[in-house]
């Protein structure tokens, strides 16, 4: 998970791009969207396919959100949210010519997204830097309250450990079996010197997705600072064996 949090942050030091301080938000008031970063789409049952799409995002599956996102588009091409999965793939190749291409794309369509959506897509502002990426979190979170990705991002984005936990919490008590959300407070509670809670919410990951690569490399993770090397390595090598793309695991099974 700390990966996400290097991705988000290094999105931040791109080029700079031109202002789209004109363009309106939406506020919705409609109870089905008021909780959640509901896409703000006429296209019929395409909720399942973007819950999917940030799914991956949180999993760093980021050729399978990809490939949801372009499905996303075609479907409906007015959608900015749609683009969240393109963006995430185009900085993970370092394509930066692509990346902003598709940020552009994304916020030239922001005229009528929810505040949520709005804020969100906010958050790839090359041009931001952390204080801005926290205050369009914040703004999202205020919109979309029950949302789990957007309280994931944000804690991953707060200094203060037990201050992460506490944004962390209200999304695990409502969703106690998430994965994203164990994983998340898994690290912030190992942070914290939370052995035992952190071990507990890494199990609860791997539970739930138990073919994410990402769930045994962060259990590896785990075990390192546990001081137990034999089992940090077979996680880590559990990820890569899930995925050979995973070369940091790999890497990091190597050196141990």
């Amino acid at each position: 998970m700390k990966k996400l949090r290097l991705l988000l942050l290094s999105i931040l030091s791109l080029l700079s791009l031109s202002a789209f301080s004109q363009t309106k938000v939406k506020d919705l008031t409609d109870s089905r969207t008021s909780n959640f970063l509901y896409p703000t789409t006429e296209v019929k049952n395409a909720i399942t396919g973007f819950n999917e799409m940030r799914e991956a995002m949180l999993n760093l599956e980021v050729e399978k959100a990809k490939n949801l996102s372009d499905s996303l588009v075609s479907l409906d091409p007015n959608w900015a949210s749609a683009h969240l999965g393109q963006l995430n793939y185009y900085y993970t190749l370092k394509d930066s010519v692509k990346f902003m291409e598709c940020y552009n794309l994304a916020t030239s369509k922001l005229k009528g997204a929810s505040t949520a959506e709005y804020h969100f897509i906010l958050v790839y502002n090359p041009a931001g830097n952390l204080a801005s990426v926290r205050c369009h979190l914040d703004t999202a979170l205020m919109a979309a309250s029950d949302d789990l990705q957007i309280r994931v991002y944000r804690a991953h984005f707060e200094e203060n450990t037990k201050s992460s936990i506490d944004i962390l919490l209200p999304a695990w008590k409502r969703f106690p079996e998430n994965g994203s959300v164990n994983n998340a407070l898994g690290y912030a509670y190992m942070k914290d010197e939370q052995m035992k809670k952190a071990k507990q919410h890494f199990e609860i990951y791997l539970r739930v997705y138990p073919n994410a690569p990402n769930a045994y490399d962060s259990f590896g993770d785990y075990y390192v600072k546990a001081g137990d090397k034999a089992k940090a390595k077979e996680m880590y090598l559990k990820a890569y064996e899930l995925d050979n793309t995973w070369i940091g695991s790999k890497k990091r099974a190597d050196e141990l």
